[in-house]
């Protein structure tokens, strides 16, 4: 799917008229006036604040800022209403009403033998597509004849308004992909070792991300915390919380809430830490649970849809789940294809997603998974890890830059899936940032794919404040670049904490961030 743009050609004419009169003797001729020009200002290069020589907390808030915001930038569409369709060559044929049933009985017959009491709520997404744009309808039924009734129903709705349903498939569970003397002044500023071994705060001169939206598809976001007051500009809630209208329906998660932090922790006051790109406002798009930090591709997908309309130019998805290969729900351990996966258990869904964010220009950063560790704790002491390395989506789809994670030593984090889709790598073992308990707003540190990929999603922001003409393929162009090697030096080849025998690309891409180099890319 190509990115849709729109371009619009001004042509100026300019009419003389020649007025002759008879009779009257012309006036003196006056000098013809030479050719007039009008001063073009020399573009604005963003420029680190080591470059300028400014101090990064001197520029927070800053008239600076402003000068380095082209007045070029578009404004964000209202949702929905200035958003570029799908490809209708890249999406798949639609089902009609038998098949829309046929595929709806075959994933609610899972369930059927099982005894009132012990059938799990039947789970399935039907992906359809109206004027070009996704829309995706959750069934969530514990009685499957109900479910395919729905399904029908659904299907028959669609094809009412003209549109057409191109996916009804299983519904799996997803989950977060968590594990568990300063420029500004912030309490725990000294505990973020990510600011410290990254210039971030250097990149504030070029740009804070201010007048950039990222959403933060997770498990909501605690608005109301003082490193985050002001931050998040809407919320809306598309959980199971929601559609079970249980206790934490509308209620934000820890997860969620470390996230934002990590992208937009309000800098130099005093409290807490700072984010990598303070100046981003926040949408607060709620998919997965906020006690379990659980929910389905499908709700995911349609999180997805809800942050490109509203107007994200980023989205962070700190969220991932084994790409199903079979038809009974089991994964294989080797490092599969990802059109192997078994049609009817979520990708149709995210793929639209995913295509409806690469036509409307917004960058998708997303967790790689925590499934790269070779062991995890059993009976007896540790097992092999029946996941090990498996294929996360929606890390996996072409459009997505995928995430893996490093920790203070500079080498991989020992939970980072290897696989061949991992684009890039960032900060993501012990990572300090806003969350909150019992007893009310704190901040903690949390390991996981998770934690980095808001890195990710925060540079991004802060390039497309910096560079406001640049396409979305562009600024992921800057990001991976200019990545730096990965690793601390060491000779041996397990020196970047990349096993022995793995493709280097599969523990991390093309390496590890490098903010500064970002933001210089490209000059000549």
């Amino acid at each position: 799917m190509t990115i849709s743009k729109r371009s619009l050609l001004a042509v100026a004419t300019t009419t003389t008229a020649l007025i002759l009169t008879a009779c009257v003797a012309p006036p003196a001729a006056k000098p013809t006036p030479g050719p007039t020009t009008t001063a073009v200002p020399a573009p604005v290069v963003p420029r680190l604040c080591s470059e300028i020589g400014e101090d990064p907390a001197g520029v927070l808030g800053s008239p600076l800022l402003q000068q380095v915001a082209p007045a070029a930038r578009s404004a964000s569409p209202p949702a929905g209403s200035d958003t570029e369709p799908l490809d209708p060559d890249e999406l798949p044929e639609p089902l009609d009403p038998d098949g829309v049933r046929a595929t709806a009985e075959w994933i609610a017959n899972d369930s059927r033998d099982l005894p009132d009491g012990d059938r799990p709520l039947v789970a399935m997404t039907v992906g359809a597509v109206l004027e070009g744009r996704p829309v995706l309808h959750t069934i969530l039924q514990q009685d499957p004849d109900a479910a395919v009734q729905e399904a029908s129903g659904t299907a028959a709705l669609v094809a009412a308004a003209g549109g057409e349903v191109v996916a009804v498939e299983r519904d799996p569970v997803v989950e977060t992909a968590e594990m568990g003397g300063y420029p500004v002044d912030d309490a725990f500023r000294d505990e973020q070792w990510a600011l410290d071994m990254f210039d971030f705060e250097d990149t504030w001169c070029a740009s804070t991300g201010e007048g950039i939206t990222v959403a933060v598809v997770d498990t909501g976001v605690d608005a109301q915390h003082p490193d985050l007051v002001g931050k998040v500009v809407s919320q809306v809630d598309l959980s199971l919380d929601s559609l079970l209208q249980n206790s934490d329906a509308g209620r934000p998660g820890r997860h969620g809430t470390h996230v934002a932090g990590t992208i937009a922790a309000i800098p130099n006051n005093s409290i807490g830490t700072a984010g990598v790109a303070p100046g981003v406002d926040i949408i607060d798009v709620k998919a997965l649970t906020a006690a379990d930090s659980i929910g389905t591709q499908g709700l995911v997908a349609k999180a997805i849809v809800h942050a490109v309309d509203a107007g994200a130019e980023v989205i962070n998805l700190s969220v991932g789940f084994p790409c199903d290969q079979t038809e009974d729900g089991g994964f294989a351990a080797a490092d599969p294809k990802i059109e192997s996966c078994a049609l009817g258990n979520g990708t149709a869904a995210l793929d639209l997603a995913a295509g409806y964010a690469k036509a409307n220009d917004v960058v998708m950063a997303v967790a790689a998974g925590n499934d790269g560790s070779a062991t995890v704790p059993g009976d007896g002491g540790e097992v092999p890890n029946p996941t090990h390395n498996i294929w996360n989506v929606p890390a996996a789809l072409d459009w997505s830059l995928a995430v893996g994670s490093m920790g203070q030593e500079r080498r991989m984090s020992v939970f980072s899936t290897q696989a061949s889709y991992v684009d890039i790598a960032g900060p993501g073992s012990d990572v300090l940032s806003t969350a909150f308990d019992d007893e009310g707003a704190t901040w903690e540190p949390m390991s996981g794919t998770s934690m980095a990929t808001p890195h990710v999603a925060g540079l991004v922001a802060v390039l497309r404040g910096a560079f406001p003409s640049e396409s979305a393929a562009q600024i992921v162009s800057r990001v991976t670049g200019s990545a730096a090697p990965f690793g601390n030096g060491d000779t041996t080849d397990a020196g970047d904490g990349c096993p022995v025998g793995t493709a280097k690309a599969w523990c991390f891409g093309v390496g590890v961030i490098d903010p500064g180099a970002s933001v210089r890319w490209g000059r000549t």
